[in-house]
């Protein structure tokens, strides 16, 4: 019993970290985003310290302490990867920054087809590796929007061939290369 407990800890914890690569590795974070992180940073932290109470009740075990010392370096391994993954959100991402280049064709043939026109669309769509929840054509820029960042803004890339992105309300752009930007809209 102990070891399928083990087991089950171990795969909880592994596809929780999974599940940071993927949220981390969008152009932001929204609300949803950070419950998921900070609710696997309290329940990992929680299982660190039972651990750590268990190993010192069990000081003498030897063999059982060889044994699970594995499955008690998942979780400090894995909060440490998360904390990584959240300091380095956004466009400052290495994850994002290889996401999108992984999209960056599928963005390219998007936005050149869009780029002269006025489409508006809120139905998502997946471009490339990303879920587009909203593209808006405007002042010859093709905005992506895939992801809420916090509570009520929104960030995505822009495709602007003409030179920097056109501000809207309280954007904030981050260049990416060449004509693609990353976008904060704020509200």
């Amino acid at each position: 019993m102990r070891a399928l407990i083990r087991r089950l800890y171990e795969v909880v914890t592994v596809l929780w970290l999974a599940a940071m690569f993927v949220i981390y590795s969008d152009a932001g974070t929204g609300i949803i985003g950070m419950f998921t992180f900070e609710g696997g940073v309290i329940a990992l932290g929680g299982a660190m310290i039972v651990q750590l109470l268990r190993l010192l009740a069990r000081r003498g075990a030897g063999a059982e302490w060889r044994v699970s010392r594995r499955s008690q370096l998942v979780a400090p391994i894995a909060l440490a990867a998360a904390i990584a993954m959240a300091a380095l959100s956004g466009p400052r991402s290495p994850l994002f920054r290889l996401r999108f280049v992984l999209s960056e064709r599928a963005f390219e043939t998007r936005a050149r087809a869009l780029v002269t026109t006025t489409f508006q669309s809120s139905t998502p769509e997946w471009i490339g590796l990303f879920r587009v929840q909203r593209l808006q054509v405007y002042e010859g820029q093709v905005r992506f929007i895939t992801t809420p960042c916090g509570v009520l803004d929104s960030c995505g890339v822009v495709y602007a061939p003409s030179g920097s992105p056109s501000r809207w309300m309280e954007d904030q752009f981050t260049s990416l290369h060449g004509a693609w930007w990353h976008v904060f809209e704020g509200f």
